[in-house]
Order: C-alpha cells, then structure tokens, then sequence
C-alpha cells in the first residue's frame, strides 16, 4: 500500500505527455493498482462522473489542467503535477495535495523516500487490469476500455518482432499522450526495447517540427492532421529519420506519394509506412515496412495477430480480394468496456474454439501477398433510395478519398443529413490547399463528385472551412462537423 493505494484500487490521471504522468503510471502497475487515464478534453462533469463509476481513491491531475475541476467540489482527494516543477528537473519537482483540509507540498524526491518502505511489488500476472483508456467518442459516448498487464506487453513484444528492427538507444518522437492507447503502448515498447522516447506536450505542427530539428528522431508516428510537419518541413536533412509511420486514419494517395518523394529527397531511407490499430486492441495490430509495403495498405497483421474479413450479411468469412467486415484475434484484446458487459458483447465475438474476435466495423480487403486495405467504415454506411425507390448503400469515405485527390484541397470531410425523398444526403466540408475563388472550386468539387460517383452521392452542399475539426486522437472529428451542419 502506498499513500492509502493498494492493489486493484482505481487512480484517475488528467495530465500530458510529461515524464511524471508516465512515473505515476508505472508506480500504479508495480503496486496492482489500476490507472484510469482521462481524455484531456473530458469537461468537468464527465471527470467527477467518472471519478465516482470507477470509485476512484485519489485523481492526478496536471496544474495546467486544474481548471477542469471548476467549481465542482473534487470527491477524492487529488494530486498535482506541475510542468514548471518538471521543466527544471526532478529535485524541483512537488506534489500538492489538496481534497482535504490539510496540504501537504514536498518534492518528488521526498515522497519517494517516504513512501519507499510501504511500497511493495503486487503479485502481478497478465490478466490483471493495468490502465483504462477511453475512445475517442466521435461516433458516440467514450467507452472506458480495461487493458491488462499482458495486452501491454504484447503490443510492444509484437511490435519488437515485427521486422522494423527497434534498436536500443534509438530515439523515439511520440506525439501521442498516454491517455490514449497508442500513446502509452509506444511508451511501454521504448522501455521494452531500450529506445529513447521524446515526448511532446502539445502536438501541435509547429512543435512537432521544433522537436524533429532539436532531437533527429529516429522514429516518429504521426497521424492525418500531421502530415504538414514532414510537408512543410525547411530543411533538407531527415537521413536520421529511419521508420516513419502513420495512424490513425487513412490519407489520400497523392498525400502519401508527395510526403514519400520529400522523405527521399531528403535523405531518409522511410516512406509512409501506414499502420493500423485500435484503442481496444491495445494499439498497433498491423504495419508497413521499408521493405514490405504497399501504398493505400494498413501492412501486414503483426506477429501473433490474426485477421478475417467477414460478409457483412451472412458473417462467414470471404476470399481474397473480396470486401468485408475486418475482423482481428489479438493479445492485444481489451478485457472488456469498464462495467459494460451488453457493449463488450456486442462487439467481441466467441468462436466455438474460445476464440476472441474484435469487430472492428472497419470494412477492409486482403489481397493475396496478405495485405490489408480499409475500404470504407461499416458504421459509416447509409442506406439511401433514388426516384425509382431503389435502395443504395452510400459510403462517405468514397466522396472523401475522391475530393482529397484534387489539388485544390487539403483535407475533406463528409457527413450526411436525414432527407425525404433519398432516405440520406451528403454534406461534404473542404480546407482548400490556398485561397481558390469559391465559386469555382465549389463547382469544380460538385462536377468531380457527379461525374466519377453514382447519382445518389450528389451531395447536398458542399462547404468551405478553414480546417476540418481533428479530435485528439488526430482523427476527423465527425460529430463537430454534424454540429456545423445542424444534424446534432
């Protein structure tokens, strides 16, 4: 027992990607204690709500973030981080504790020394929970997602035996915080194989680029919102830059071939090496390499990884070649939803022989080299009819992945409203590369969708916006651009 905490006890953490949220997290698992991992954009009635679901005994929070709290009175007592106290090293850092009458203010060196005597090694063993993480809730609530001891450490011992040769005191760029699954798995494998990470706390362009010409990263995994880093990139180096590899999303083919001649012209052996993964599946279940890789392709599934692409009507299992629904057994899988059993049900699947299948909802193909190509989402599916009454399925990636491959536009996001006589109707939003005049781009994007789609992806209008709202997971974020369109 440390400071009250003892195994199977709840920790709640709000904070970045600073080196002490990573201790706090680290000490939680040597003790058997679980860290439940807050959303940085999580509002204060969801904090306090989720404070009380988990029972949580104690909330650590960043400083910065301290406003989250607001006026609600905090249930538990909580622990603060500080970046100033980080930032000039750990014999300055402190504590605040505070949730009660008395504070208490010591160093981070002082508590350790304190709390050393108590603090005893938990019995740990694989299936025991070690963090919740929670998705992104683009499409819905975020649902609080149990990963154990051994779905961690699977994800970084798979990644280790994936071929791209992480090496010992190479250095890795992570841009993700560890409240998200990707963030704290890439962390888990640096320790694993020795690598070096370089955090970043605001994963911002700018930044992102400050930290490449400081530190000449060896590895570096960005998503969709990030590919202007390497795009706008000044200089001409990046031969330091060996494996650079991409989440979180799909990008445009004429994307990946121009980030692809920039790498090579400047030097790094890289392409675009498009991956894939998922929070319940503890990150990274699939990857390109440097020598194994095709464009528009999530790679190969990673060792221990299996995959099957399933008829999205009858459930059996499809040829090569043929479209699906992509559906992955792993040791990566989540244990469940935090106390949802109906939607852990829903969306983990039991063969006869015990097997546990993710339904990712994700519609996919493999190709006969093993492949994987994401060809559209099947929760983004929408049933629509013509005059004649006709039923379609209208994919909206479909009009995405078209209108991202004119010049004129950066980035390209699309919704669709309820309509009368087509049952649905696409909205589509545009961030243009340069100022174009509207009129004309807005023809050309409409003439471009009506002339290469069927007649039912006419969409309904067709907007220009400064920039697509990205969630922090550096995903479009859907559910803003419903809100600008008045759908929600």
């Amino acid at each position: 027992m440390v400071n009250g905490i003892k195994e199977g006890d709840i920790v709640s953490i709000l904070s970045l990607n600073i080196p002490e949220t990573t201790y706090v997290i680290y000490a939680l698992n040597y003790i058997g204690a679980v860290a439940n991992l807050l959303i940085a954009n999580a509002t204060a009635e969801e904090i306090v709500a989720i404070l009380k679901e988990t029972d949580s005994k104690m909330f650590v929070v960043l400083d910065k973030m301290l406003d989250k709290i607001g006026e609600i009175q905090c249930p538990v007592p909580v622990i603060t981080l500080s970046i100033d106290g980080s930032a000039r090293g750990l014999d300055k850092f402190i504590f605040k504790l505070t949730g009660s009458k008395q504070k208490a203010h010591i160093s981070y060196k002082e508590f350790l020394n304190i709390e050393k005597a108590d603090a005893e090694k938990t019995k740990s063993n694989k299936d025991m929970p070690a963090v919740i993480v929670y998705t992104s809730g683009t499409t819905g609530q975020p649902k609080g997602v149990v990963l154990s001891n051994g779905n961690l450490n699977a994800c970084a011992i798979m990644c280790a035996m994936s071929g791209k040769n992480y090496q010992p005191k190479e250095t890795f760029l992570n841009v993700l915080p560890p409240f998200f699954s990707f963030g704290i798995g890439m962390k888990h494998l640096c320790l694993y194989v020795g690598m070096t990470e370089i955090p970043i706390l605001i994963p911002k362009v700018d930044n992102v680029k400050k930290m490449i010409k400081k530190h000449r990263p060896n590895r570096f995994v960005m998503g969709p919102a990030l590919t202007d880093v390497i795009e706008t990139y000044s200089r001409n180096d990046l031969r330091f830059l060996n494996d650079l590899t991409g989440g979180g999303g799909a990008i445009s083919l004429s994307t990946e071939r121009r980030i692809n001649k920039i790498l090579r012209e400047k030097g790094s052996i890289s392409k675009y090496l498009s991956g894939y993964g998922m929070t319940e599946l503890s990150a990274a279940v699939s990857m390109n390499q440097n020598d194994k890789y095709k464009e528009q392709s999530i790679g190969l599934p990673l060792p221990l990884v299996n995959i099957k692409i399933c008829d999205i009507t009858t459930g059996e299992e499809v040829r090569y070649e043929q479209e699906g629904e992509l559906l992955i057994n792993s040791p990566g899988l989540m244990l469940g939803y935090y106390n949802n059993i109906d939607e852990t049900d829903n969306v983990i699947e039991v063969s006869e022989d015990g097997t546990r299948w993710m339904h990712t909802g994700d519609l996919a193909r493999v190709d006969r080299d093993g492949f994987v190509f994401i060809t559209g989402r099947l929760k983004r599916i929408f049933i629509v009819t013509d005059e004649k009454n006709n039923a379609y399925k209208l994919f909206p990636q479909r009009i995405e992945e078209l209108v991202q491959q004119m010049e004129e536009v950066h980035k390209c996001g699309v919704v669709v409203a309820k309509d009368e006589q087509r049952g649905y109707i696409p909205v589509v939003f545009v961030a243009l590369n340069k100022t174009e005049t509207f009129g004309y781009i807005l023809e050309k994007i409409h003439n471009v969708i009506i002339q290469k789609l069927p007649m039912y992806y006419e969409p309904k209008d067709i907007r220009i916006v400064e920039e697509i709202p990205i969630n922090d997971n550096q995903k479009i974020d859907y559910r803003k651009l419903e809100e600008m369109c008045g759908i929600v």
